[in-house]
């Protein structure tokens, strides 16, 4: 059940929107966007706060997980296109509430729907408490990305040693490639789940129903990767990461106004920024129903491959050479951009 009765962050449109990278290009590296995140986790720490984010664990699970260092900020970095799993996140955030601590949670907007929703029903203060929401485009199970990480081992007879749900290093920002390094020295480049991602063959059936794709947002600030950001600012974006930053409330405009310092920003209207992901869920692929047909009568291999051009997918990364694969995706790609 996905709560619906929480209020949004600031009740209404944002109160500013802003195309922003950071001004350490190292953070920018390390971040699939421009590098927001890491800011404001910074400063809850400085003032002896504690931030919940998502990680990837050793067996390459989506878990959230509390830090109070800023030597383990990074962590949080990196996209994580799967459900994540809370555990006992919630009431760790009451008890540092409780504590009088700074409190940063980030999430999807539902898991800050639901987060609220407890700390409203236990009677928490949450005056301390900021929240952070990814505009999420839905998230696929965490039982298909698991399938997916295991047909991996068995294709190449090798486990994964590490796993890269969007490779920005070695491929730039604006385009999408997942990565594993096997424990037998191949890397391993694809775009086969996020081909299943993108065209809504396994995200969760709420998500094809969310209550939060609105610019009513109920976070104090959500981010974004900022799509077509050269059509609003000529020249801001090098293919290293631009994030879409909406300011929702007091909350996040005090945030905002803390860290701006470390910023490279320009104040755009929610009108250059209006992604599909901000205004309506997204339709289940028609041929959902079949793909799934497919894994329960004959496993995930015969479920990946009858979805069309997962094949050629396969082909283009792993037999064409990554040099001529780039040049031809800068070519593709400049509209995106």
């Amino acid at each position: 059940m996905i709560p619906t009765n929480m209020n949004r962050g600031g009740g209404g449109t944002p109160l500013a929107v802003y195309a922003i990278k950071n001004r350490d290009e190292f953070i920018r590296k390390e971040s699939r966007s421009g590098g927001v995140f890491p800011a404001i986790a910074n400063w809850i720490i400085s003032k002896n706060g504690a931030v919940y984010g998502c990680v990837t664990d050793s067996d390459f699970r989506a878990v959230h997980i509390r830090v109070d260092s800023k030597s383990n900020v990074h962590r949080f970095s990196g996209s994580k296109y799967v459900q994540s799993d809370l555990g006992d996140v919630c009431r760790e955030v009451q008890s540092d509430l409780l504590n009088d601590k700074y409190v940063l949670f980030s999430g999807t907007s539902c898991q800050i729907a639901g987060l609220k929703a407890f700390l409203h029903k236990v009677n928490c203060d949450m005056s301390k408490l900021y929240t952070v929401d990814i505009v999420c485009h839905g998230v696929p199970s965490p039982r298909i990305w698991e399938e997916y990480i295991r047909y991996i081992e068995e294709t190449y007879k090798s486990n994964v040693e590490h796993a890269d749900f969007r490779n920005k290093r070695d491929f730039g920002w604006a385009d999408h490639v997942e990565s594993f390094r096997l424990k037998n020295g191949k890397c391993i480049n694809t775009s086969s789940y996020t081909a299943l991602f993108y065209r809504h063959f396994t995200l969760r059936p709420a998500c094809h129903q969310c209550p939060y794709k609105s610019t009513q947002r109920i976070s104090d600030i959500s981010l974004a990767d900022f799509w077509g950001v050269n059509k609003v600012i000529r020249l801001f974006n090098d293919n290293k990461g631009v994030s879409a930053v909406l300011i929702n409330s007091e909350n996040g405009k005090s945030v905002f106004e803390m860290i701006k310092d470390n910023l490279i920003w320009k104040e755009v209207g929610i009108e250059n920024c209006m992604q599909t992901a901000l205004r309506v869920p997204f339709a289940p692929n028609k041929e959902r129903n079949n793909f799934w047909n497919q894994y329960y009568l004959k496993g995930f291999s015969a479920a990946l491959f009858s979805v069309e051009n997962v094949k050629k997918d396969y082909l283009i990364h792993n037999l064409l050479p990554k040099k001529i694969y780039l040049l031809i995706k800068k070519f593709t790609l400049r509209n995106k951009m």
